[in-house]
């Protein structure tokens, strides 16, 4: 007959015989009854009575433990099963792109970085933001790229304006004023010249002259032109520009220095009897005004180099014109190539005008709750209310334009700017109000060139893809790279093919054919089905690990042997 000893007694001998256990806060991670557990679970392990209990069999708890682990084991294979055959089936490959175009020169003759613009024809197929765009080598590889804005070195000229010195001023026969004037030390030539006068509504010839010495002269504008016209239109030219020359004076010829003008006031004397009007007598007066000049002011343009966005060029496209009475405006229908535009430019033979545009895109109509209608209602109702359009107009920039030709005065501003867009239609409402419409002959249009910028490598050929459905954004780390390996290295230019190649595929047969492996694991049905199986699994695991943990009786003391 086996004896086993009492509960304290059995713990007594334990305490004995194992080291004294020390039990921390619980308020420190991975400490308290926890830690607990844990040692003694290690204990029992190692006790040599380990596996002889009542029964022969272990600790419930262990096994509850097993199993769990067990549990997270399963999980982890089905997660990295899927993750090593849905991660690389992600990758864009080239069968998923409908055109493809030769990058030239191919092969590259040298290692060096390459900058790609893009072309119309990679506009009209390419999402917007550009996801589905691909560069790749002869051998099929992916090559990392990065997409920006082409700039390009312009050289501008700035204006540096100074007084000029008035050496003499005299006048002439026949009304006309003599001025001769020297350029200050500041100033290399003299490019242009400005009068400044507080005289309004004139209209004078000048003619210029140069020389070096102040007495031998050449003649350098011949029928230069000062206006005022305030009382038709707020316009004033009271600047000109003149050809090329290195003379250090000038001399000015105007014509008609005084004019005379009518007063704008009529003096009138009525001489009347009863009922009838026997005299009427109008006086107005004949003002004389002479061209009182302020100030000459000379400038010279100063070349000055900057870098500037470069800017393709889009002439011709096509467009329909409209009117709408209602709105009273010109409806200008532009149809592009989903090209990023940021101007267009109108052609019109109509002269002086001055009118609001503004510039429109569709975009869809946002979706509105549907109506439920009572069947009284519907018996009431004679016809069907029309079908409203699915795409609505919204107004992306506004502008004005004018066309000024008066005599010798030529002013006119037919460029509208616009925020960067890629719509493949644009609607410009020219607004008429009461005025006869203008005709358009033409649109033009402008906007920035994308390119495409990436390490070639010797003796090696690339290929542009775009045009894809089911490809995402890419993320490279060229980005990076090429900031290290640009400075002092400008890129080299390349260009597409005129030919773009299709890779449209035949109209699917009748029957059906069979998925292939990596086509399975793209379609959206069997990557929810994974998901939900996954989370099943999981969700059953430890809820049925919870309740035997729960519900499992405590350990019981190794027998007495």
């Amino acid at each position: 007959m086996i004896h086993f000893p009492s509960l304290p007694s059995w713990l007594d001998k334990q305490q004995r015989l194992s080291p004294p256990r020390v039990l921390v806060s619980p308020c420190h991670p991975g400490t308290g009854t926890e830690s607990w557990r844990n040692q003694q679970s290690a204990e029992t392990l190692a006790s040599p009575h380990y596996g002889k209990g009542r029964l022969g069999q272990r600790p419930s708890r262990v096994r509850g433990y097993k199993k769990i682990r067990a549990c997270w084991a399963a999980l982890a294979a089905i997660f990295l099963f899927i993750w090593a055959e849905v991660v690389p089936a992600w990758a864009a490959q080239p069968e998923q792109f409908r055109f493809w175009k030769q990058v030239s020169p191919s092969p590259l003759p040298e290692e060096n970085i390459f900058a790609l613009p893009l072309d119309s024809d990679v506009y009209a197929a390419v999402k917007g933001g550009f996801p589905d765009l691909r560069l790749f080598d002869s051998r099929q590889r992916e090559t990392p790229y990065l997409l920006e804005k082409a700039f390009t070195t312009v050289t501008e000229y700035d204006r540096t304006w100074a007084s000029a010195r008035v050496n003499s001023v005299r006048e002439l026969e026949n009304h006309r004023l003599e001025i001769v004037l020297s350029l200050p030390p500041g100033i290399k030539s003299a490019d242009g010249l400005k009068i400044e006068t507080p005289l309004r509504d004139f209209e004078r010839q000048v003619q210029v002259l140069g020389g070096d010495d102040g007495q031998q002269w050449t003649q350098l504008l011949k029928d230069g032109l000062l206006y005022d016209y305030s009382r038709f239109m707020d316009v004033r030219g009271l600047e000109i520009q003149l050809p090329p020359n290195k003379y250090r004076f000038l001399k000015l010829a105007i014509d008609e220095i005084t004019d005379t003008k009518e007063s704008p006031w009529t003096e009138i004397t009525r001489k009347t009897r009863p009922g009838v009007e026997q005299e009427k007598i109008e006086r107005f007066e004949l003002v004389r005004r002479p061209l009182r000049i302020d100030q000459v002011q000379l400038w010279c343009w100063v070349p000055r180099t900057e870098k500037r966005l470069l800017r393709a060029q889009y002439p011709s496209l096509p467009f329909q014109v409209r009117e709408d009475p209602k709105q009273k405006c010109t409806i200008v229908e532009v149809q592009t190539r989903r090209e990023p535009l940021e101007r267009f430019v109108l052609k019109t033979p109509s002269r002086n005008f001055y009118r609001d545009v503004s510039v429109q895109i569709p975009v869809p109509r946002p979706a509105r709750p549907v109506r439920r209608i009572d069947p009284l209602s519907a018996a009431l109702e004679s016809a069907p209310a029309p079908a409203e359009p699915s795409i609505e107009w919204r107004t992306i920039a506004s502008g004005r334009i004018h066309v000024l030709h008066f005599r010798q005065f030529h002013d006119e501003h037919l460029t509208i700017d616009i925020p960067e867009d890629r719509s493949p239609q644009y609607r410009l409402l020219i607004y008429n109000q009461d005025s006869p419409p203008i005709e358009i002959t033409g649109v033009e249009a402008a906007g920035p060139v994308y390119q495409v910028v990436f390490l070639g490598q010797k003796n090696e050929s690339y290929r542009l893809y775009y045009g894809a459905d089911s490809v995402g954004q890419p993320q490279y780390d060229i980005a990076h790279v090429l900031t290290t390996l640009r400075s002092g290295n400008e890129p080299v230019p390349a260009k597409l093919e005129a030919k773009a190649t299709s890779q449209t595929l035949q109209p699917p047969p009748a029957e059906p054919q069979p998925l292939g492996l990596l086509d399975l694991l793209n379609h959206p049905l069997f990557l929810l089905t994974a998901i939900g199986v996954v989370v099943i699994i999981l969700a059953f695991g430890l809820v049925l690990a919870a309740r035997r943990i729960e519900h499992l009786p405590h350990d019981q003391p190794p027998p007495n042997s």
